[in-house]
C-alpha cells in the first residue's frame, strides 16, 4: 500500500491531547480560585487590621493631652476621671485637658470624652450632654475597652472584625497599646 504525504493525527491521539489539556486546564483554574480566595482573605485581614491601628492612632496623642491638676489646697487631682484605676475595662474614658489657648496663670480645663457607639469612635470635646460637637475618629470597630493601670498609664484595645468572602466566617483583630501620660500638673 502507498502512503499518502499528508501528515495528521488520528482519532486516539487528538482524543488524548484533548484529555491532557482538559486536565491542564481544570488545574490551573483550581489554583486560580485558591490563589484567589487567599487574595480576598488577607484583604479582609488587611482591614480589620487597618481599623484597629486607626483608632489608636487617632486616640493616643488626644490622651497625651490629659492632664493632672491641682485643687486650691494644694493637693494633685487626677487626669483620667473615669474608669477609676485597675480593672474591669471600660468602653468609656473621661479626662481632663486645658482649655486652647493655655495661661499658665489661671489654666481653664475641660472634660473630654472618648467613647464607641455603634462602631464609630467618637470623641466629645465641650459638651458631654450635646452629641451635636461630637468628632468621629474613626468607624468599624466592634470593641474599645480602656483599662487603667494608674494615674498616668492607660491601656487601649481595640478589636474589629469583618465578614470573610463568601463564607459565614470573621476576620478578626484586636491591637492593644499602652498610653503613658506626660506628667505635668497646673494649678
Amino acid at each position: 500500500m502507498r502512503r499518502s504525504s499528508r501528515a495528521g493525527l488520528t482519532l486516539g491521539e487528538t482524543l488524548v491531547a484533548s484529555a491532557v489539556m482538559a486536565l491542564l486546564g481544570t488545574i490551573l483554574a483550581r489554583t486560580y480560585t485558591l490563589a484567589y480566595r487567599s487574595y480576598q482573605m488577607n484583604i479582609g485581614k488587611l482591614e480589620v487590621q487597618q481599623r484597629s491601628r486607626t483608632a489608636l492612632q487617632r486616640i493616643t496623642p488626644i490622651l497625651y493631652a490629659a492632664i493632672p491638676t491641682s485643687n486650691s489646697a494644694g493637693q494633685l487631682q487626677p487626669a483620667i476621671l473615669e474608669p477609676a484605676v485597675g480593672p474591669p475595662p471600660k468602653s468609656e474614658i473621661r479626662f481632663r485637658v486645658p482649655v486652647e489657648p493655655v495661661d499658665p496663670r489661671a489654666p481653664v480645663y475641660q472634660i473630654q470624652r472618648i467613647w464607641l457607639e455603634h462602631g464609630a469612635v467618637r470623641l466629645d470635646r465641650n459638651t458631654p450632654s450635646d452629641s451635636q460637637d461630637d468628632r468621629v475618629l474613626c468607624q468599624g470597630l466592634d470593641a474599645l475597652e480602656f483599662l487603667v493601670l494608674s494615674d498616668s498609664t492607660i491601656q487601649i484595645t481595640a478589636r474589629a472584625r469583618v465578614p470573610h468572602y463568601r463564607s459565614g466566617e470573621f476576620h478578626e483583630s484586636r491591637l492593644q497599646t499602652m498610653v503613658q501620660l506626660p506628667f505635668k500638673a497646673m494649678r
